[in-house]
């Protein structure tokens, strides 16, 4: 909730200029200000000084890669002693993935289809999971733009119907935007994808996600831990 709140407040300057004030106060977390998607919107959302604003709100926090790579390591252990639930997995998946992905059928087109991943093994699974900046594949970056009354709106550009651009935000929902409005577009080297899964589904509930994910992608007649 405050990584939503967050992104909606950064869409402007005075909005950025609250969130920082917000962080500073001890109010919102300083871990938002590690979110790449975030980051961003503050940069281009026109507010003076953000890069030395955030750097001293975030300074003293372990570095998001680090966090990444420790969080990796304890879910990929847990997992190999002790296989998840493809069961509570696909709850899993259909409440914090189908938005955008499909797999097994269902589930949406926004983000790449995930048949096969399990051929990628957990560690690397967990990887695109928990870090989807780190792979990402060129057809899936981030699409930025500014419109004149200084809004900034960042998604993966689906298509352009008439005088409107349509947007998938992260969530995997439809933002229109006015042609007429756009100031400035950029392309990023990121994901629309959130930076934040671990905690939407939580670590304790990866090792699920991890065992629908692998036991229905792994190829025909493979095996992935005993079934619960």
């Amino acid at each position: 909730q405050q990584r939503e709140f967050a992104m909606a407040l950064a869409s402007r300057k005075e909005g950025a200029e609250a969130l920082l004030t917000l962080v500073g106060a001890g109010k919102a977390s300083p871990l938002l200000l590690q979110d790449r998607q975030i980051v961003q919107r503050v940069r281009q959302s026109g507010m003076a000084d953000a890069d030395p604003r955030i750097q001293a709100l975030t300074s003293g926090l372990p570095a998001a890669d680090d966090r990444i790579r420790d969080m990796i390591g304890r879910v990929a252990g847990r997992y190999g002693t002790k296989p998840g639930s493809p069961q509570v997995g696909a709850e899993l998946f259909a409440k914090n993935c189908a938005a955008c992905h499909r797999y097994a059928g269902t589930g949406g087109l926004v983000g790449p289809q995930l048949d096969g991943v399990g051929q990628r093994g957990p560690e690397r699974l967990l990887e695109d999971i928990l870090d989807p900046n780190r792979n990402i594949d060129e057809a899936f970056r981030t699409t930025t733009v500014t419109t004149a009354d200084g809004r900034v709106v960042s998604g993966l550009k689906l298509r352009e119907e008439g005088a409107e651009v349509v947007f998938a935000d992260s969530a995997g929902k439809d933002v229109r935007v006015a042609k007429g409005d756009i100031e400035e577009t950029t392309v990023a080297r990121l994901s629309p994808m959130p930076a934040n899964i671990g905690d939407q589904v939580g670590e304790a509930n990866l090792p699920d996600l991890l065992a629908f994910l692998l036991r229905h992608g792994q190829p025909s007649g493979a095996s992935v831990g005993p079934a619960p």
